[in-house]
């Protein structure tokens, strides 16, 4: 069971890692295929990976409804994800796509600096847990 998770921390913002992907998205500086190309090589792939981290953590007696919750919320990330780069495929040129690896690869960059095991949402911990922020 998850009687353990402070209830006041999930109604908090979702970390830094959130806050580095929103300010790189609205960006204005940036146009609509370098966000596209954030969104579907950097945000989704790193949602993905967060919530199928998330389902690896749960526990299957006490946390049944959970696990199927974040597995339709993966599968619908997943499909996000497979549409957002199959349209930027179609959109991308040589030069666009130079700009859109560097974007991510900048991006990628400023997410493992503030969350160095990957994902962006962190699966609450007990305070107990030992490197209870390893995850």
């Amino acid at each position: 069971m998850l009687d353990w998770i402070d209830l006041d921390k999930l109604t908090v913002s979702p970390g830094e890692a959130a806050t580095v992907l929103l300010d790189e998205l609205l960006d204005e500086g940036h146009d609509d295929l370098r966000r596209l190309g954030l969104l579907a090589r950097v945000a989704f792939p790193r949602l993905v990976a967060s919530w199928s981290r998330h389902l690896a953590a749960a526990s299957a007696p006490g946390d049944g409804p959970v696990m199927r919750a974040l597995r339709l919320v993966r599968r619908d990330e997943v499909d996000g994800w497979m549409r957002g780069e199959l349209l930027l495929q179609r959109l991308l040129g040589a030069e666009a796509a130079a700009v859109v690896a560097e974007g991510c690869a900048l991006l990628e960059a400023r997410l493992a600096a503030v969350v160095p095991g990957g994902g962006l949402i962190a699966w609450p911990r007990p305070a107990h847990a030992v490197g209870s922020e390893d995850r």
